[in-house]
């Protein structure tokens, strides 16, 4: 756990997220992006060229070496981006050439990039790939003479941000000349695996002058409109409001802050979609403000369970004795929202659930999918950086998280994270259809910290 605790400690101070990584990238910035064939070097390049154009009213010259014009806007548009109405507002310029295989030709080649930077006053150029004019050299030497003349005097020289791209090819780790990286301000290693089926892929920032930036791998996304798509992963602070979520179930009365995180471990032998209906009606019998509308809750469920979730909780939630209009506030502010997991990958995964929370900005979140996209989707090191993202930015946000995983007492330890959450308790069954819940940790001492016993009277409010 060591080295997993090392990782997430620099987690907790890396402010991440694509437009936090351009927006270090100073002027005259020299950035590689690496990787093997597929991994989405042309796609993150043209998200550094889309950013500057849309958010520094920036202009830019694209040179490829390895796909024709119509290629290039015709991609770009299936993903949602039109870089023919940038060409046609003059912020975009694609130079095609063809590739080079004799050195003789090369300079005449920079000449003719520097040039039209010049020409067109590009803020940024990018060449994609750089991997043809290297293979034209044949020593160390030859490539890093190259590097410094042209990187001088199209970056460093006229303040350009400078955007590279460099094959890798399958079966080694190695990039270019090994030179590139000690000339280079920034370098971006891509990557994509194949875990449980399901592509994942990864940005390694392995080099990043003048950022206190930590060197490590980032998960992220290839998506429409957005072209690419990473976490933000932050160091949030955590805070706790003072105001309480009171749940009152029979004669017992559980209370936790809102915007703790809370991780409920739930016996196998037991329905969780069940115990969190009864869990809902006892928090709505005891805070009050739950009642008024103000705040909106998201239940997150697998989708093949949500039509007989959808009629239970309309079912028990009839039973309250409030008013009709009451009832119909109340569940109109809850958002149950379903999640196909036998189709997403983990970081479209988490990618559905940011976008779910910044569209509806709940107070509360309950997750029933955690423990089954673990299982399911995800390497345990990828999806700690995901979750712990998720935990900071809801505690801060004042968002209360309650997680309910399926699992015996003896595994609660192997979840990760388990040790990142205010309050932790394990859910068995009891006599008679009664439950016992047994707490584990508890962060703020207001939940009992003994076990207590729910007897079956106290769950047979809803009949499920």
């Amino acid at each position: 756990m060591g080295k997993l605790m090392q990782k997430i400690n620099q987690i907790l101070t890396y402010n991440n997220g694509f437009k936090d990584i351009f927006n270090q990238v100073e002027r005259g910035g020299l950035i590689l992006i690496t990787g093997n064939p597929g991994t989405g070097k042309t796609i993150m390049a043209s998200k550094f060229i889309y950013e500057e154009i849309t958010n520094n009213n920036g202009i830019a010259l694209y040179v490829s070496l390895t796909e024709s014009k119509n290629e290039f806007l015709k991609n770009l548009k299936n993903l949602g981006i039109d870089f023919e109405k940038f060409e046609n507002e003059r912020k975009f310029y694609y130079l095609e050439v063809i590739t080079l295989t004799k050195k003789e030709y090369i300079n005449d080649l920079l000449d003719q990039i520097i040039s039209y930077a010049e020409k067109y006053n590009a803020s940024i150029v990018v060449i994609d790939s750089i991997s043809p004019i290297f293979q034209a050299f044949s020593n160390k030497i030859e490539v890093r003479e190259l590097i410094h003349n042209l990187f001088y005097r199209l970056s460093k020289l006229s303040k350009r941000k400078l955007v590279i791209t460099e094959e890798v090819p399958y079966g080694t780790q190695n990039f270019g000349f090994g030179v590139e990286e000690f000339i280079v301000d920034v370098i971006i290693y891509l990557k994509a695996f194949n875990i449980k089926g399901r592509i994942v892929r990864l940005a390694e920032i392995k080099k990043f002058r003048g950022s206190d930036l930590p060197l490590m791998d980032i998960p992220f996304r290839i998506k429409p409109i957005e072209l690419i798509s990473m976490p933000r992963i932050i160091n949030y602070g955590q805070r706790t409001s003072k105001e309480l979520i009171i749940v009152n179930l029979g004669k017992l009365k559980y209370e936790f802050y809102k915007g703790s995180q809370n991780l409920i471990l739930v016996n196998p032998s037991i329905c969780k979609d069940a115990l969190t209906i009864v869990g809902m009606l006892g928090a709505i019998v005891g805070t009050p403000y739950l009642r008024t509308g103000s705040g909106k809750t998201i239940i997150r469920i697998q989708n093949h369970l949500v039509d007989d979730f959808k009629q239970n909780i309309e079912k028990c939630f009839s039973n309250l004795q409030f008013e009709k209009n009451m009832i119909e506030i109340i569940l109109s502010n809850i958002f149950i929202m379903p999640v196909n997991i036998t189709k997403l990958s983990m970081v479209d995964y988490f990618d559905e659930i940011n976008e779910q929370e910044e569209k509806i900005k709940p107070s509360i979140i309950i997750d029933l999918t955690l423990d089954s996209a673990y299982s399911l989707i995800s390497d345990k090191e990828i999806f700690s950086y995901l979750q712990l993202n998720l935990i900071n930015r809801r505690s801060s946000n004042n968002i209360t998280g309650i997680y309910l995983i399926n699992g015996l007492y003896k595994d609660m330890f192997k979840f990760p994270l388990y040790f990142m959450y205010d309050n932790i308790v394990y859910v068995r069954s009891y006599k008679n259809k009664g439950l016992i819940i047994k707490p584990i940790k508890i962060r703020f001492s207001l939940l009992p910290k003994s076990k207590s016993i729910l007897y079956a009277d106290d769950l047979n409010i809803c009949n499920i």
